[in-house]
């Protein structure tokens, strides 16, 4: 329906809904149930009013509509007080959609927004910027016979609309009929700091520097920045209606209340390196003078050669014709000839190696240095609220009333709260609110030279938020998960492990509910890279044999390494993917609680992890690999923080098993790792292969290194299973909110710590995996999925999906 503009009335008020009626493009005679009446017809009241002043705008309109409700497929009511059924996390419909008896819905809303930017000068490089908005509403919901004439329907409602700013208008409220308020308010702010100008100085003393007298221009800048941000919305909707069936009162309230504040800093730093015009000229004399000095050495033989080419000329004619057919057979042509040949090849030569010296030095010169680092941290709150309440008739006949009806006006809740948590009645009074906060982090920095690259980031997101129901039960829930990504050169690898613990509240049985909790637990190693050989496939492979997503077999390890390498031959980028899903009852069954054989699960997890295949490849086979390390993997948990008596029997046992196997080369890299645990043997590096590693590099592939880096490993790893159990807890053992969760975020720093060491990372999916064996195969599917899949990136960016793998079932395209 096109929408039309009118600008005679000035006060928007019910009697401008008049100028609507005659707009109808349909037969006013008609009954409201009729198929061809429009679902809205609105028209704009009073003018459209914007200005602008410095710097910031305004504007602000209203307008006024007619809705018809008569239980079409098409019609819908944005406020979702009439309606059909109910909704996820919405209460029965306040007026029941009923074909016999249609609405129609009276409404005026106006609203006004602003926006602008505004700098501090030249003194103070900052600038604030400014958004908000405002929109209120009045409704009127007036019930019809679907055989009444809209004409009379309309003449009959209009001088009779109220609005619920009026006690007296509330409690004249005819049956089936509603009267609402709602208004939003909105206002966003952000302030930016530009520091760039404040070290410009130094910006240019840095480019200024003669580090090479004059011979190389260098140019340096510099972006340092800091921004803050604050917004706030606020969403509040007032219905007060009468049932049909008792003609109670009933009031109902929706709020949504959300603040969010953050600050961002962030620094890029460039360097450029060029050669200047003074070390152009110096390139340019020195290639003049190298040819120079090379054709002066070389042109006195030429010279001296054509003078004996011209003696020639005086021998005997036979000896000339002698030594000019030798010539011919011997190289192919006369002597004077090749000579000629001979001395422009050279100056040739010679003019392409000082074009190819000149490109090299100015490429050499020209390079490029940038570092970028950037913080963020992010805090949102929300306040929802659903609040549904009979008003006895005595009470509506109360100065109670008056005042809860004042509290309701201004938006405050406690009169109304009170009320509905003192009633049992489903239909019409129920409570249910939620309160949340969101905390989100992240810092990430890079740093590129040439084509050397390398950067990191980090990201922690937490959420937590309880919701209390009309009984005053509450329920915690919270989502929290952190990840780690690091790239160096063409390849880049992702750990991330989120936890979830999420409610619902939901209708059922004429009353809101909150539903039981479902936890649940996510692992997620993802590894990128442009330029991959064999054994780096073999190892992003391995998490997913470990995790139980692919074949623990070398045949099929063997095929797909084939196949991937194959693909990367041809131009393609892959990326890989390894997945660890546990299920709330997983979480309870393997996590959660302590078997018998837990430290031998653990220490057999904790074998599976280390890398240390990439020097012997019997340790590709997963049961050598249990086979050489579970021993030691288990003295260590056994005694927790390893001492230097508990370091050597780990190291007795596990040279004892490696030598076993043939692996005596790993045997020797875990005895030279011990002698470097103290003091300054712990920075230096010993070499294997062609490489040298320290401690830290070695900690994903040997045990001894990451015992000595990581002393309170096995602690960690146990209070894993106590994360587990507490996901389970009752929290209404806990006096404060905020004592939960502080509880939930100790556990999960756990999560933090893993994700910074990959072997630690990979035992957790792989103790979960093991476990998981314990139980029957449907009922393993119940507890833990695990997939895996390689995707491919042509040139052009088009990505296809490789391979998949899931519950150990190959899929190869």
């Amino acid at each position: 329906m096109p929408n039309e503009t009118a600008v005679t009335y000035t006060n928007p008020n019910w009697a401008d809904l008049q100028a609507l009626i005659d707009a109808f493009p349909s037969a006013l005679a008609l009954p409201i149930g009729a198929q061809s009446h429009p679902h809205r017809l609105e028209k704009q009241i009073g003018e459209q009013w914007d200005n602008t002043l410095e710097g910031f705008s305004f504007e602000a309109s209203a307008k006024t509509f007619i809705a018809l409700l008569n239980d079409r497929t098409d019609d819908e009511d944005e406020l979702q007080i009439w309606g059909e059924q109910a909704s996820e996390a919405q209460a029965v419909p306040l007026l029941a959609a009923n074909s016999s008896l249609p609405y129609l819905k009276y409404g005026i809303e106006a609203g006004g927004s602003l926006h602008g930017k505004v700098t501090a000068g030249k003194q103070l490089p900052a600038s604030l910027s400014a958004e908000g908005g405002l929109e209120l509403g009045f409704y009127a919901y007036r019930q019809h016979n679907s055989s009444k004439q809209l004409a009379l329907a309309i003449a009959g409602d209009t001088p009779n609309l109220r609005t619920p700013l009026r006690p007296e208008s509330i409690r004249e409220l005819d049956k089936g009929n509603a009267l609402a308020m709602k208004w939003r308010g909105s206002i966003g702010l952000r302030a930016k700091v530009d520091w760039s100008s404040l070290v410009s100085s130094v910006v240019s003393k840095i480019s200024s520097l003669n580090l090479s007298n004059g011979l190389i221009d260098v140019s340096v800048s510099a972006n340092v920045t800091t921004e803050f941000d604050f917004a706030l919305e606020d969403t509040y909707l007032l219905v007060f209606t009468r049932t049909e069936d008792s003609g109670q009162l009933v009031v109902e309230v929706r709020k949504d209340h959300r603040s969010e504040r953050g600050i961002t800093a962030g620094l890029n730093a460039q360097a450029k390196t060029s050669l200047s015009a003074k070390g152009s000229d110096k390139l340019k004399t020195l290639k003049e003078n190298v040819g120079a000095q090379i054709l002066g050495v070389t042109t006195p033989i030429f010279q001296q050669l054509e003078n004996w080419a011209g003696q020639i000329q005086e021998l005997p004619e036979e000896l000339q014709e002698a030594l000019q057919n030798a010539s011919e057979r011997l190289i192919g042509k006369p002597y004077p000839e090749l000579l000629s040949e001979q001395k422009e090849e050279l100056k040739q030569t010679l003019k392409t190696w000082l074009d190819e010296l000149d490109k090299t030095v100015k490429s050499t010169a020209k390079q490029q240095f940038e570092l970028n680092l950037l913080w963020s941290y992010r805090k949102v709150k929300t306040h929802e609220a659903l609040i549904r309440a009979v008003i006895p008739d005595d009470y509506l006949a109360s100065d109670k009333f008056l005042n809860l009806h004042k509290e309701l006006r201004k938006g405050k809740l406690q009169g109304l709260q009170a009320l509905a948590q003192s009633q049992t009645d489903g239909r019409y009074s129920s409570f249910l609110q939620r309160i949340s906060s969101e905390t989100i982090s992240k810092f990430s920095f890079g740093i590129s030279f040439g084509d050397f690259s390398f950067g990191g980031a980090t990201t922690t997101s937490e959420r937590f938020s309880w919701m209390e129901n009309q009984k005053r039960e509450l329920l915690a829930s919270f989502l929290i998960n952190t990840d780690r990504a690091l790239s160096s050169g063409k390849e880049r690898e992702t750990l991330y492990a989120g936890a979830t613990a999420m409610g619902i509240a939901y209708q059922a049985e004429s009353q809101l509910k909150i539903s039981n909790l479902d936890y649940d637990l996510t692992l997620n190693q993802t590894n990128t890279d442009r330029k991959i050989k064999s054994d780096e496939i073999i190892e992003y492979l391995d998490t997913a044999r470990i995790w139980g997503a692919f074949p623990s077999d070398l045949l099929s390890l063997d095929a797909a390494v084939a196949k991937l390498q194959a693909k990367h031959d041809a131009g393609k980028q892959l990326t890989f993917n390894s997945q660890l899903h546990i299920t709330n009852e997983g979480l309870e069954k393997l996590l959660g609680t302590n078997t018998p054989d837990d430290i031998e699960i653990w220490s057999e997890a904790l074998a599976l992890s280390l890398h240390a295949f990439r020097w012997d490849d019997r340790l590709k086979d997963l049961d050598t690999r249990r086979e050489a390390y579970a021993d030691g993997a288990r003295i260590a948990l056994e005694h927790g923080e390893p001492t230097s008596s508990t370091l050597r029997a780990i190291k007795l046992a596990v040279c004892e098993d490696l030598e076993s196997l043939g692996c005596d080369a790993i045997a020797k890299y875990e005895q030279q790792s011990l002698k470097m645990k103290s003091g300054r043997q712990a920075s230096r590096r010993f070499r294997i292969g062609n490489q040298r590693y320290s401690l830290t590099a070695l900690r994903d592939s040997l045990l001894i290194p990451l015992c000595i880096t990581k002393k309170d490993l096995f602690e960690n790893l146990r209070g894993l299973q106590a994360f587990a159990r507490q996901l389970h807890v009752d929290t209404e053992a806990y006096e404060d909110r905020r004592d939960f969760e502080r509880e939930v975020e100790k556990h999960f720093d756990l999560f933090k710590y893993l994700r910074r060491n990959r072997a630690l990372f990979r035992a957790l999916g792989a103790y979960i995996t093991l476990k998981s064996l314990n139980f029957p195969k449907p009922v393993r599917q119940n507890l833990v999925k695990a997939t895996f899949q390689v995707t491919e990136t042509s040139p052009g960016n088009e990505e296809t999906k490789i391979i998949t793998f899931a519950h150990n079932e190959t899929a190869m395209s």
